[in-house]
């Protein structure tokens, strides 16, 4: 008897909450560097959970880069989008990376004319998260 699994995996979606600015000097100067849709990531990654959530998948697999830069309020709306899915039915599987955390304990956000630092999570600090 052939037995099959599905998945759907998603990958580095660099979710980055609105509240730390999109539209400033400084922003403007971060985002004209970057390789990252930042100020629309929220919104396509509630759209694109929306179609996973219609999806008669039940396996999903997050592989990482979650945040932007590993700010904690991107973290926190970032996680609550995967309950979301878990409340949906899903089977949510999430796997922390490079841009979720700082070693400095530094990520910044962008709501004046000059960048400012915010903590940012430690990796140790990624665990208690994700773990739900």
């Amino acid at each position: 008897m052939k037995k099959t699994a599905d998945f759907i995996v998603i990958t580095d979606a660099h979710h980055y909450s609105k509240t730390l600015g999109t539209d400033s000097e400084s922003y403007r100067a971060f985002n004209a560097k970057a390789q990252k849709t930042v100020a629309k990531s929220s919104d396509i990654i509630k759209a694109s959970f929306e179609k996973i959530k219609a999806d008669p998948c039940k396996n999903i697999v997050f592989c990482g880069d979650s945040t932007c830069d590993g700010e904690y309020e991107s973290h926190r709306e970032f996680v609550a989008l995967l309950k979301d899915l878990q409340d949906s039915g899903k089977n949510v599987f999430a796997i922390t990376s490079t841009h979720d955390y700082q070693d400095d304990k530094t990520t910044y956000k962008y709501t004046g004319d000059v960048r400012e630092p915010i903590p940012a999570p430690t990796r140790e600090e990624l665990l208690p998260m994700y773990a739900p």
